[in-house]
């Protein structure tokens, strides 16, 4: 699991640094970004090793008042970052 979080925390380091050399080469500024948003998640769950979570079958079997509640909870963390 943590070397998982360390590859995604790598990948949106460097999708930070192209925004910035993006920006950069048309003279804009490098907005600040809140890259930690504390949003909870609306599904509580207790796992209790990451072998008894098959992710992709939970989230296939969630209703769809819940996945309606988890794109709005995806939404809120992008609306975040993003400003």
């Amino acid at each position: 699991m943590s070397a998982g979080i360390e590859t995604l925390e790598l990948c949106i380091a460097e999708r930070v640094k192209r925004l910035g050399a993006f920006l950069a080469e048309r003279g804009e500024p490098m907005p600040q970004l809140q890259l930690d948003p504390e949003l909870a998640s609306p599904f509580e769950h207790e796992i209790h090793s990451a072998s008894e979570l098959d992710h992709v079958h939970w989230v296939q079997q969630l209703s769809e008042a819940n996945r309606d509640l988890g794109v709005a909870w995806l939404r809120s963390i992008t609306d975040s970052v993003a400003g």
